[in-house]
């Protein structure tokens, strides 16, 4: 999508390629990720809780599905990869801590 103005036959582009709305919806998708765990200590009742919390939950999968998508295999690589590192460190401290 091209997004453009003239200005005396000065053109200015502003283009928004795919990796910039990947970008864009991939932080949407954290904001709600990070918005869901918050929602608990609403003054909300339960069937709103009920309908809400699923639904933040599936967006944000919706929205970071869209994202890979968009970015390419290269960003869903980077992804993996630092989702693993993290999962490695995590899993080893609690092997050290309770496999005693």
């Amino acid at each position: 999508m091209k997004i453009g103005l003239e200005y005396n036959n000065f053109k200015v582009k502003m283009g928004f390629n795919k990796k910039t709305i990947g970008f864009i919806i991939l932080g949407l998708a954290c904001l709600i990720w990070i918005i869901t765990p918050m929602i608990g200590f609403l003054n909300l009742t339960d069937r709103q809780l009920a309908i809400y919390l699923p639904l933040l939950i599936v967006l944000g999968e919706i929205f970071f599905l869209i994202a890979i998508a968009l970015l390419g295999k290269e960003y869903w690589i980077k992804v993996k990869t630092f989702i693993k590192i993290k999962w490695g460190v995590f899993r080893e401290y609690f092997k050290e801590r309770f496999n005693k």
